[in-house]
């Protein structure tokens, strides 16, 4: 799975990148706003424009700079040559404005839901009690922002897509936004908010978060190389595993392997033209 769709957000002002998976020597078209950019999925990642060998039969474009608003029009991506039954896909009311990723431990994965609810098993009567939660969150659905939240995903080796299958692009609504990082959400509207008066540019948030985590998970596992804490003094083989020390044989728990959550949850983002990252990690 890939982190496009219909009502996602693109970042405006810089070449925003669209890429994906298609059969090896198979031509990608992707077309916008009477324009076509055409390129092939090349057996060789590192021939793509990748920063690491993230997948082979991978292709990437990337759309000149737009402003920001809603696109004129659809963002079709078609491939011809792929022989398969959708062979042609449609991306319908995207955005182009500000994206950012939200990642961390639990701060950043506590619900927007919850941060209304603290106090009810205190007092009934507090002003955030978990009754005006959703007449709150409503209150919030007229922003401009859309988001996408990644979910719970481990891999063992860099990956171009995600391990398992992402909820779509979200449109605010009290659904979408309850279970949606309050310090993602908060953070984007506080943006929102500062511009000045007059037409002001959306956001679109990612959040790749998970609770109880090590900080060792987040980070590339070939970064970890010359370490010097308890979790990784060896170094990894010519395929991007763990060896040694560094692959936790202590533990079986899968989100504490070194890399483990880059791989599954940033990796598959890292070429994604994006504005930044809202890091929290305690």
């Amino acid at each position: 799975m890939l982190p496009f769709g219909d009502d996602m957000v693109l970042q405006h002002g810089r070449p925003a990148a669209i890429f994906g998976l298609a059969k090896a020597g198979a031509t990608v078209v992707v077309a916008y706003n009477g324009k076509t950019y055409s390129t092939t999925a090349n057996p060789d990642p590192f021939a793509v424009g990748w920063s690491t060998p993230l997948a082979s039969n991978s292709w990437r474009v990337e759309l000149d700079p737009q402003p920001a608003g809603p696109a004129q029009g659809n963002i079709t991506v078609s491939c011809a040559s792929c022989d398969t039954n959708a062979s042609t896909a449609v991306l319908s009311r995207v955005l182009f404005g500000e994206v950012f990723i939200c990642s961390g431990q639990s701060n950043m994965e506590l619900p927007l839901q919850n941060t209304f609810s603290w106090w009810t098993d205190f007092e009934e009567t507090d002003i955030w009690s978990k009754a005006n939660s959703k007449q709150y969150i409503s209150n919030d659905t007229d922003y401009p922002i859309r988001t996408l939240q990644i979910g719970h995903n481990v891999q063992l080796r860099e990956n171009l897509t995600f391990a398992s299958p992402l909820p779509s692009w979200t449109i605010p609504s009290y659904e979408a936004l309850k279970s949606f990082s309050a310090t993602c959400w908060y953070t984007a509207r506080a943006m929102y908010n500062l511009q000045s008066k007059g037409y002001k540019t959306p956001f679109g948030m990612i959040e790749a978060s998970w609770g109880g985590t090590i900080i060792e998970a987040w980070i590339p596992i070939e970064d970890q190389y010359v370490c010097t804490n308890r979790y990784c003094e060896d170094y990894v083989d010519g395929n991007g595993l763990a060896v040694g020390k560094c692959n936790r044989s202590h533990t079986t728990v899968p989100n504490e392997q070194p890399g483990s959550l880059w791989n599954g949850e940033i990796a598959p983002l890292a070429n994604m033209t994006i504005n930044g990252v809202i890091w929290y990690l305690l």
